[in-house]
């Protein structure tokens, strides 16, 4: 006897079995240029009552932080574990030119219409900081680079390597508060300013003229600075 229940569960599974709405997957290969990447989808599909593994899905848009023409783009690298949400409709023609789907494209939650949104941690892999838990951190886990917007409103900006700071305008630094530098060596290659400019600064080696009111010595004389502090140098 046929069990009309039977028949509807399967009917329901059958249907529901190509809508595919959020899966975990890991990126084989990205492209930072163009955020496309392939992936592997950490799941298994039903093949004839077989479990087997579906097949590298290729040319997958990656989601990131765009706004005109700011972007915040998320270095993805093979083997990173991403967050893959699948499109209702199918996406080939807005990625081309921003347009809607013509209707000749039917699909809804296709494989083929994946975009990978966020990254997802593993509990194989290492915490992450346990400081700034209440602030927003930007950090590069592997050498130990960091920058931090607080809680309360400090910027904290942390290097193991080299800080490089490219413009073509001009860089100025305004503070409330006396600035201090903590560092064992500065150099600084152009012409400085001391409180917004005033009279040259004598160096060693320049020649100088003195003048003496008085005494046997008066009158004016002409001579080179011989020596003078250590913790300033110039060219």
């Amino acid at each position: 006897m046929v069990n009309m229940n039977d028949i509807t569960r399967k009917m329901i599974n059958d249907a529901v079995s190509d809508i595919h709405t959020s899966l975990p997957a890991k990126i084989n290969k990205y492209d930072a240029e163009k955020m496309r990447a392939e992936i592997t989808l950490i799941s298994k599909q039903n093949l004839e009552g077989e479990m087997v593994e579906i097949p590298p899905v290729l040319e997958v848009p990656v989601g990131f932080m765009k706004a005109g023409p700011f972007i915040i783009r998320p270095p993805f690298k093979k083997g990173d574990v991403v967050v893959v949400v699948f499109s209702e409709k199918a996406i080939d023609q807005l990625l081309i030119s921003g347009k809607s789907e013509k209707v000749k494209y039917t699909r809804m939650h296709s494989i083929d219409d994946a975009i990978i949104v966020n990254s997802l941690q593993l509990e194989s892999e290492s915490d992450l900081n346990s400081s700034y838990t209440s602030d927003l951190l930007i950090e590069n886990q592997e050498a130990g680079s960091r920058i931090v917007m607080k809680n309360n409103g400090d910027l904290l900006a942390e290097t193991s390597g080299n800080t490089t700071i490219d413009t073509s305008g001009s860089t100025t630094v305004n503070s409330g508060a006396p600035v201090t530098v903590n560092a064992p060596n500065t150099t600084v290659n152009g012409t400085v300013d001391l409180a917004g400019g005033g009279p040259p600064v004598a160096r060693v080696g320049d020649a100088i003229e003195t003048y003496v009111s008085g005494g046997s010595s008066a009158g004016t004389h002409v001579g080179v600075i011989t020596a003078g502090s250590g913790s300033v140098t110039s060219g």
